[in-house]
């Protein structure tokens, strides 16, 4: 599924911004994504590198409670828009979006 989602993506950037569509394309990135479960039974995301290394996206064992405290809030509650890369499950959009104040913006 990741694969399809990744090709998917390609295919409209290719039409949109055709540059960056070729740029990502000769990466090579080609993701092996394992769900697995966290230790407090919330879905966790890993994938497999180029080395055959598996890597957490998530915490394995409270993936909600890390998210919170990943975020370096000081520097968010100041800002009126704030950048997040990358998605996994969202806990950490979750995490943000619960914090904001109405005039902030989130884009992911």
């Amino acid at each position: 599924m990741a694969k399809e989602i990744l090709v998917n993506n390609l295919a409209v950037l290719e039409n949109r911004i055709p540059e960056l569509a070729g740029r990502l394309k000769n990466l090579g990135v080609d993701p092996e994504v394992i769900r697995e479960v966290s230790k407090t039974g919330i879905p966790v995301m890993k994938y497999k590198d180029r080395q055959g290394n598996i890597k957490s996206i998530h915490s394995a064992y409270d993936p909600l409670k890390e998210a919170g405290r990943a975020i370096d809030w000081e520097k968010c509650a100041e800002s009126s828009f704030i950048v997040t890369l990358g998605f996994g499950y969202g806990y950490h959009i979750l995490e943000l979006a619960r914090r904001l104040r109405p005039e902030q913006k989130l884009v992911v």
